[in-house]
């Protein structure tokens, strides 16, 4: 079995006083749990591979119309998330249906499964969830709001039904959590990050996404590496590659803890994009 196997295992049954996902994720985790190993897991492994690439080649064509897929694939974050048998998948599929809704290209109910697939993370999701309802409050109206927010109401009072009580016992349980050895937030220093990513310039809606899924992980309280695959779902370079990898790199030469130095990925691509801004403009008044 992968080492994931027994992290696995904590999304294959109803969720417990100890949960510290929310009880939508275990509406499609539960299932899986009722196969033999190793097919539930397998399921997630091949969702999750296949939903990282989709999401870097659809939506936004400006990243490239697919050709950086690879890039999310083959990151850390991904390789993370499937040995531990992590959801990131969640995300990862909110980002997709709420580009798609922005887009036009499904009806603004799926907005509210994405609003609940970008929460299930809100460390990396919360930002990306403002930033997208905005653009389509902006462009579709207040009638595409309610109708995500009552699909998104749906979703939880049905969670309500099968597990009573289980939103007061995951706030509990998150209240509880103690971030250990694996947190990379640059807490509250990484705050700064934020002006960064809502600057007032115009520029390409993946770039937006980016430097706001960037800024959200950086003002975070606690966030490990894989919590960093939905970023780098919108990647439009190779360079995102080796950030990806450069936390395990350094962390491995220098002798300490890896898993800390997760908040590299983040700062390289914030970076590139205000770097990217900058030489644009200069070019503009050359």
């Amino acid at each position: 079995m992968p080492g994931g196997y027994d992290a696995l295992r904590f999304y294959l049954h109803a969720p417990t006083a100890e949960t510290t996902a929310p009880a939508w994720v275990y509406l499609l985790t539960y299932p899986l749990g009722l196969l033999p190993w190793p097919w539930g897991w397998a399921i997630l492994t091949t969702v999750s591979v296949y939903l990282a690439g989709l999401r870097l080649s659809s939506v936004f064509p400006a990243s490239g119309g697919g050709k950086w897929w690879w890039v999310a694939v083959f990151g850390a974050p991904l390789v993370w998330n499937i040995w531990l048998g992590q959801i990131e998948v969640f995300p990862v599929a909110g980002l997709l249906l709420s580009g798609l809704v922005w887009k036009r290209r499904l009806h603004p109910l799926w907005l509210g499964l994405a609003w609940l697939g970008l929460l299930t993370k809100p460390q990396v999701g919360a930002g990306l969830l403002l930033i997208i309802s905005a653009w389509v409050w902006q462009e579709q109206g207040k009638k595409a709001i309610f109708w995500a927010g009552l699909s998104a109401m749906g979703v939880i009072l049905l969670t309500l039904a099968l597990w009573p009580g289980w939103l007061f016992r995951w706030v509990a349980a998150v209240r509880a959590l103690q971030p250990g050895w694996w947190n990379a937030a640059l807490w509250p220093y990484g705050l700064a990050a934020l002006p960064l990513a809502f600057l007032p310039l115009a520029m390409p809606p993946e770039r937006r996404l980016r430097m706001v899924g960037a800024a959200t992980l950086l003002s975070s309280p606690y966030f490990a590496l894989y919590h960093c695959l939905t970023l780098t779902t919108l990647a439009d370079t190779p360079l995102a590659l080796a950030f990806s990898w450069l936390p395990v790199i350094l962390g491995a030469t220098l002798g300490g803890e890896w898993m800390k130095w997760g908040w590299l990925l983040p700062v390289s691509m914030l970076i590139m994009d205000v770097l990217g801004i900058i030489k644009e403009r200069r070019l503009r008044r050359a």
